[in-house]
């Protein structure tokens, strides 16, 4: 069984990054409520930090959600491909695409997905919550087609 994860480390740096936003955003509004400026800059400080909590911590709290859980997406063999502990037999699967805005069911973030489409119009999303490179999402996207065109041309 061939299996397909996500690297911790890009999930970890990027936990990293979108947590030094919500810090400054946190800087921001102590600024804000306790510096001697003026009231533009103040709320200017305000407005721009809870700006960014509402955008960075969204994405700090599904990288959170990445960095803790199993960092497998998928696998497969030469039967079956297995995602989300649903397993849809190879001989049934019509097609692999990529979708650019699936919602992922943590705080409203919509994400990229790898999307097996089987049975007809039935759907399986490999979310990747952003935790992938280009290059490592190409490869996968490459993989999957692979896998889904050997199977028809045995056909």
């Amino acid at each position: 069984m061939k299996i397909i994860k996500y690297r911790k480390s890009v999930a970890l740096g990027r936990f990293a990054i979108a947590l030094g936003f919500v810090l400054v955003a946190a800087f921001l509004i102590y600024e804000g409520i306790y510096s001697d400026a003026t009231l533009p800059r103040r709320i200017f400080y305000i407005a721009t930090a809870l700006i960014g909590v509402s955008y960075f911590g969204r994405l700090l709290m599904v990288y959170a959600y990445t960095v803790i859980k199993n960092p497998t997406m998928f696998s497969y063999d030469a039967e079956k491909l297995r995602i989300n502990g649903e397993e849809i037999p190879r001989k049934s699967i019509n097609k692999v695409q990529v979708d650019t805005n699936i919602p992922t069911g943590i705080l409203g973030i919509k994400t990229p997905a790898f999307t097996i489409i089987y049975n007809g119009q039935e759907k399986q999303h490999a979310l990747t919550y952003y935790v992938l490179t280009s290059k490592h999402q190409d490869e996968i996207y490459q993989q999957l087609k692979k896998y889904v065109s050997n199977h028809k041309k045995a056909i």
